[in-house]
């Protein structure tokens, strides 16, 4: 049976999803999402919330750099062992997450960001099982 989507389609959608992820976040910390409505409602104030997104957004780039060495986008060999450890990583924290959104008191988590974290949950494992 042929794969559903090869590893670098699902490595492709995910950067594309990242980049995406990456502008809300910067819009975010622009001030154009309101605070209660980013990470769960539970920032109190504009100083926690730079914090945060400031981190989200390192994080997120580090994962766009680990997806471009596991598709070969970015050609540093010695990393390649690294990448692959941390796309598995990528995909449990995927996995925490949507259980964790599954869990979620608001129905934009639960049902909106569900949704997302359980698709790049999927995208995360086929580029982690690549060889």
């Amino acid at each position: 049976m042929k794969n559903l989507l090869t590893a670098k389609q699902a490595g492709t959608i995910l950067l594309v999803i990242f980049s995406l992820v990456i502008v809300f976040h910067i819009v975010a910390l622009i001030g154009f999402v309101p605070t209660n409505m980013v990470w769960g409602g539970r920032l109190e104030t504009r100083e926690e919330l730079v914090v945060f997104e400031l981190l989200s957004l390192v994080i997120v780039m580090l994962a766009i750099l680990v997806v471009c060495i596991r598709l070969g986008y970015v050609q540093w060999p010695r990393l390649m062992p690294v990448a692959k450890v941390a796309m598995w990583v990528i995909f449990v924290l995927f996995v925490l997450n949507t259980i964790g959104n599954a869990l979620a008191v608001t129905d934009l988590e639960r049902y909106g960001a569900g949704v997302v974290t359980l698709l790049l949950s999927f995208l995360s494992w086929r580029v982690a099982v690549e060889k």
